[in-house]
């Protein structure tokens, strides 16, 4: 959880690209139900949805040496992290108002089906 404070406090950017951050990750595990979360690429994997977001969404947004810097990783392959994102998400970044509504409410604090 640390990780994701670090992000949150640096990047600087809104709550939605969070938000936003974990629907990309769903659309990747139902489209590619080989591709395997685990210790080793989470990190990397919540880093790069994260700038993805931050790019598509906000306004204004620091460049990828920067995100690289705050996340821990080389520049060079945060970038490569990032076109491989966006091939297995076939450029599909825009999040409906339905799915929105469906994850804020998944995600909000005490939210969720009970």
């Amino acid at each position: 959880m640390s990780y994701l404070s670090r992000l949150y406090t640096y990047f600087q950017c809104s709550e939605v690209c969070f938000l936003f951050s974990f629907i990309y990750i769903d659309r990747v595990l139902d489209a590619h139900p080989d591709f395997v979360i685990s210790n080793l690429n989470l990190h990397r994997l919540v880093l790069t949805c994260v700038t993805v977001a931050a790019k598509f969404h906000d306004d204004v947004y620091y460049s990828n040496d920067y995100y690289s810097k705050v996340g821990g990783i080389p520049t060079c392959e945060l970038k490569a992290q990032e076109l491989q994102l966006l091939q297995l998400l076939q450029w599909r970044l825009m999040v409906t108002e339905e799915d929105y509504q469906r994850y804020s409410q998944v995600l909000r604090p005490g939210g969720g089906s009970e």
